[in-house]
């Protein structure tokens, strides 16, 4: 193979591996509200279709959104139309998010959208995992057995629960979790975030549940108690290095 023919097959291959990456990052502005600087963020993938799962899933405007720069644009837009009043942004029902990339390897995005809502501070929380080769959200189809483990999930739940009530006089202690919460489905197993250590390993799968109002109730599983429940394709590249 002669030097221009290679050139044209590397830059070829190189060209086909690009479609398949993704490059994330947290992009960010501030606006003053009230006299207070406070943080916009967005979150921005190199190939923007997953950019819409999230929005499909949550999305405080009239509209959806294909690009994450003309939203955050018009985030701010929003507040400046306002003049910074709080006032005005509690009666328009808008939010500010936080995203935190909890966790990115082999193509896989495990990321935490907290959301402060101005009418009541309200703190809401969603968590995604990514597939960013099919540019796809997971949910809960990462998990196999599923029955077994949220019978697992539900004993961590009420565990959790127990140590709310000890701590929070307004729930009596008659009161049973579910005057509080929603009963446990198979779609919870989507709300959960992945936690690694100093070096990158994964320590803890954390499920967030709906609890009351905006409160959340928590199952951890070590990583090896969760493995046995992860699909194998899905754990292969969670443990590959």
């Amino acid at each position: 193979m002669n030097l221009k023919k290679y050139i044209l097959v590397v830059s070829i291959l190189f060209s086909s591996l690009s479609l398949y990456s993704q490059s994330v990052k947290i992009i960010k502005d501030s606006v003053c509200i009230d006299g207070v600087w406070r943080e916009l963020q967005e979150l921005t993938f190199t190939h923007p279709q997953i950019y819409c799962a999230i929005q499909e899933d949550y999305n405080d405007f009239d509209t959806i959104f294909t690009d994450y720069k003309e939203r955050l644009n018009y985030k701010k837009k929003l507040i400046l139309d306002c003049n910074g009043s709080w006032k005005c942004l509690r009666e328009k029902d808008y939010v500010l998010e936080y995203y935190d990339i909890n966790y990115q390897k082999n193509d896989i995005l495990n990321v935490t959208l907290r959301t402060e809502n101005f009418a009541n501070t309200f703190i809401g929380i969603e968590l995604f995992t990514f597939d960013l080769k099919e540019d796809k959200n997971l949910r809960e189809d990462v998990f196999i057995n599923k029955d077994k483990l949220l019978e697992i999930y539900r004993e961590k739940i009420e565990e959790d629960y127990k140590d709310v009530k000890k701590d929070n006089d307004a729930y009596d202690d008659d009161d049973d979790f579910f005057s509080y919460g929603e009963d446990i489905a198979p779609v919870h197993l989507s709300q959960y975030e992945i936690e690694t250590d100093s070096l990158g390993k994964i320590v803890t799968f954390r499920f967030f549940h709906p609890f009351h109002w905006n409160m959340r109730l928590f199952a951890e599983f070590s990583f090896e108690e969760i493995k046995p429940f992860l699909k194998p394709e899905f754990l292969r590249r969670l443990t590959d290095e």
